[in-house]
């Protein structure tokens, strides 16, 4: 409710700003960013009209299109608009970041890379900018490069449970099955809801002979499932 508020008092202030300063392109663009951040991408749009109006090569306001086309999942605008503004010289790493994870998006991990390594050049310590590269190393099967960043990314956010579980599913994949426990293990710390990781280390006990603890994980599944009927057999 309170962040609501402070969206409202924001737009009302950058829509009092703009009826005042109706030829300032920064004005326009900082009405937009008030916009997206109420999800009201319409009007943002609009607002971002007004601006590359007045200045074409305003690269934040190009930057807010491509997070606009971002959030209703056009990848390839985002794309193009990310790029302009990068083109036209804005260094925030957030806009490098985007861009790549834009990529991530469209299977085109390779081309990702880069640009979270431009992001991580300038703010060297977030979290999402390591789990993203890592993710695209992982989609390339560059598997050591993906865990020394999930290992980054857990360094500044120790109980980011999708870093853990990609480093599971890492080790899954490469047959080592006993650390591939070992992160499961500490996902289900962190978020005991998620199915599929119970699911995973039903699985893995099931390999090794451990009946009991596979059991265990099989009840939990099947009360976040209730309608998964190969868990009901299995039991």
């Amino acid at each position: 409710l309170n962040r609501s508020l402070d969206f409202r008092s924001e737009i009302s202030l950058w829509e009092d700003t703009a009826q005042k300063s109706p030829r300032k392109a920064l004005v326009h663009n900082n009405l937009a960013t008030a916009y997206i951040g109420a999800k009201q991408f319409e009007k943002a749009k609009i607002a971002l009209k007004e601006t590359l109006t007045i200045n074409p090569f305003h690269s934040n306001s190009h930057v807010n299109l491509g997070h606009i086309a971002g959030h209703q999942k056009d990848w390839e605008k985002a794309i193009e608009k990310f790029d302009l503004g990068i083109a036209l010289g804005t260094k925030k790493a957030d806009t490098f970041y985007y861009s790549g994870f834009a990529r991530n998006n469209l299977g085109r991990y390779e081309d990702a890379i880069p640009y979270f390594k431009k992001a991580l050049s300038l703010k060297p310590f977030k979290a999402d900018y390591h789990f993203d590269l890592g993710n695209s190393y992982k989609h390339l099967k560059l598997y050591d490069n993906a865990l020394q960043h999930f290992r980054k990314t857990l360094e500044i956010e120790p109980d980011h449970y999708k870093a853990l579980n990609n480093m599971g599913t890492i080790f899954w994949d490469l047959g080592a099955l006993d650390q591939a426990k070992t992160e499961f293990k500490k996902v289900i710390k962190i978020r005991p809801d998620i199915p599929v990781i119970h699911n995973n280390l039903a699985t893995i006990y099931i390999k090794s002979g451990d009946f009991k603890n596979a059991i265990t994980h099989l009840e939990t599944l099947l009360k976040l499932q209730p309608e998964n009927i190969k868990t009901r057999n299995l039991l």
